[in-house]
């Protein structure tokens, strides 16, 4: 922190000394550190790296509502769609939906094929209530980028939401196909087979999930009984046999 200090005063017309030392001084905690703030935003308002740098250091610090004040100054300080993201990352987290999809908006015209952007997007949209949306974001992701998995298993969540029982089925087997080792993707597939009647095609993707990871069993559980074609197992150790062995 002395290094910080002492290049600030030796650069006192320049930015980023005295934002390395405003970042040092808060996740030190030290009170100084207010003033130094306040200092910044009246010299250096615009500086998109240096409050990128605040907001992290505020962020880690569990202060999310500063940090998303010092996001939103990066952001407003910069054309670089990687500010409007983590704004919105940090506005998601907040629940301020409308301030975060607004960001994403900027983000995505500034960078139409930003993938992240993108899903984040329809993320904020499914939790707004607006599976419809989401799903036109998560297509474009999708066509975007044939060989996102994390594109494919968010279209069939948001397919399942819509009650689009075959978009889901492919958008899972889609995402199955690129990566063999999601239990989450086989579990909803399952359970989408399940709804077409598909049993035994269920069955095997529940096999394979509870072999990748144990933890699945009790979500599967709970599906094989809840859907309209299932089964009814009273004895779990024989229903978690059956689906090991």
């Amino acid at each position: 922190m002395l290094n910080f200090r002492r290049a600030s005063e030796l650069a006192p017309g320049r930015p980023e000394a005295l934002f390395l030392l405003c970042a040092a001084l808060l996740e030190q905690g030290k009170p100084e550190a207010q003033e130094l703030l306040k200092q910044l935003f009246q010299r250096f308002p615009d500086y998109a790296d240096g409050w990128q740098e605040i907001g992290a250091v505020l962020r880690n610090a569990g202060q999310i509502e500063a940090a998303a004040a010092a996001f939103a100054r990066a952001a407003n300080g910069s054309k670089e769609p990687g500010h409007q993201l983590r704004l919105a990352v940090t506005l998601q987290s907040l629940g301020r939906l409308a301030e975060a999809i607004a960001a994403l908006h900027k983000a995505l015209e500034a960078a139409p094929d930003h993938l992240e952007a993108r899903l984040l997007l329809a993320s904020c949209l499914r939790q707004g209530g607006e599976p419809r949306l989401a799903r036109i974001e998560l297509e474009s992701a999708t066509s975007l980028e044939r060989e996102s998995s994390r594109a494919w298993f968010s279209l069939g969540v948001v397919c399942d939401d819509l009650q689009d029982i075959p978009g889901a089925i492919a958008a899972y087997r889609k995402c199955i196909d690129l990566q063999p080792d999601s239990p989450e993707a086989l579990v909803n597939l399952g359970l989408s087979l399940q709804n077409t009647g598909d049993l035994t095609g269920a069955l095997a993707a529940y096999r394979r999930a509870v072999q990748l990871r144990a933890d699945t069993f009790g979500r599967i559980a709970q599906g094989l009984s809840a859907a309209r074609t299932g089964q009814l197992w009273l004895d779990l150790k024989k229903l978690r046999r059956s689906l090991t062995s």
